[in-house]
């Protein structure tokens, strides 16, 4: 499998392919890969780290899966963080977070940028986001 860490909630149970996916959602495509970066995604535009595409192409030549619709599972996987963000969001906005601060427009933000690279991902498989 690509990745074990202690996020069980992150791994897909079923479909091995949706564990690559969230693992793309959060790789930046390259180092000089511009838009919202999430932790993951900093830290692989760093020197020696394989570019998405690299990846891709070594977890193919180990597993021998097929992965040429793997950016619908990215797509898949950057519309449920997407999701999940949308979620916190509306969660602080009601106040059930307490009192813990965050800024309102980057959670916003967060939702829309998300939601974009799905939109991208997913035009670059030839489905269709409806």
């Amino acid at each position: 499998m690509v990745l074990r860490g202690a996020r069980a909630d992150h791994e897909a149970l079923g479909d091995p392919l949706v564990d690559l996916g969230i693992l793309l959602a959060y790789w930046a495509a390259n180092a000089s890969a511009a838009g919202p970066r999430d932790s993951l995604a900093t830290v692989t535009t760093l020197p020696g780290w394989l570019t998405s595409s690299e990846l891709v192409e070594r977890y193919a030549a180990v597993t021998g899966w097929e992965v040429s619709h793997v950016g619908y599972y990215r797509a898949f996987c950057l519309w449920r963080i997407a999701i999940i963000a949308e979620g916190i969001k509306r969660r602080y906005a009601s106040g059930a977070l307490g009192d813990k601060h965050a800024d309102p427009d980057a959670l916003e933000r967060r939702v829309r940028d998300r939601a974009a690279l799905a939109e991208q991902a997913l035009s670059g498989t030839g489905a269709s986001a409806f």
